[in-house]
């Protein structure tokens, strides 16, 4: 993680995730967001390996629900590979990205995304609403009553563990479906000001 300016400043992340391994990645990367967690304007980018445009895959889903429940934006619309994938991704959170651009690269197999971020302190965008799972020991009850995994027929280990993850996430979602609320932190500090983080 680099840290540019002082008054007012912005966190970036360059992330290079290698294939495979979806499972250790997703925690290992819940692990680092939750270390942002009291930062302000933070982007992220990188090669995640992660096909962004298939909704269908149960790892896609989990990941960018994942990114939205610490309130990330993701900016990257359009295959960023040469196979047709949406593999290179941009997050922000509370930073304006705009002028986003993909374009071909005769020397990689990937694409080159671009973009512009406006580091002026009024570009700070307002804390929006946050989604989060509320997980008790009643969920946890009612998640053990339901739960009836039963293994497809088969030693791909990847196909296992999708279909174990895919029904984890099922019960999740009505055991402990998302919870949207605000945060107050835009109004819990009407001291600090643009002259303040000037300072």
């Amino acid at each position: 993680m680099i840290k540019i300016g002082r008054a007012l400043p912005v966190y970036g992340i360059l992330v290079y995730r290698p294939p495979g391994s979806t499972s250790s990645f997703l925690s290992d990367f819940q692990d680092l967001l939750s270390s942002t967690i009291k930062l302000d304007r933070i982007i992220i980018v990188g090669d995640f390996n992660i096909h962004a445009e298939d909704l269908s895959n149960s790892s896609t889903r989990e990941f960018l629900n994942m990114m939205n429940s610490f309130n990330f934006t993701q900016h990257v619309s359009g295959p960023t590979h040469r196979a047709g994938h949406t593999l290179d991704l941009v997050f922000s959170y509370r930073l304006l990205v705009d002028k986003l651009q993909i374009n071909d690269v005769v020397f990689s197999d990937h694409k080159s995304v671009s973009f512009h971020i406006n580091l002026n302190s009024e570009s700070l965008l307002p804390d929006s609403a946050k989604q989060r799972r509320i997980i008790n020991s009643s969920t946890i009850l009612n998640f053990s009553s339901v739960f009836d995994f039963v293994p497809p027929s088969s030693d791909d280990v990847e196909l296992l563990t999708n279909s174990f993850n895919d029904h984890c996430l099922k019960i999740l979602d009505q055991v402990a479906p998302y919870k949207t609320s605000r945060s107050s932190s835009a109004s819990s500090s009407p001291w600090l000001n643009n002259q303040i983080l000037d300072l």
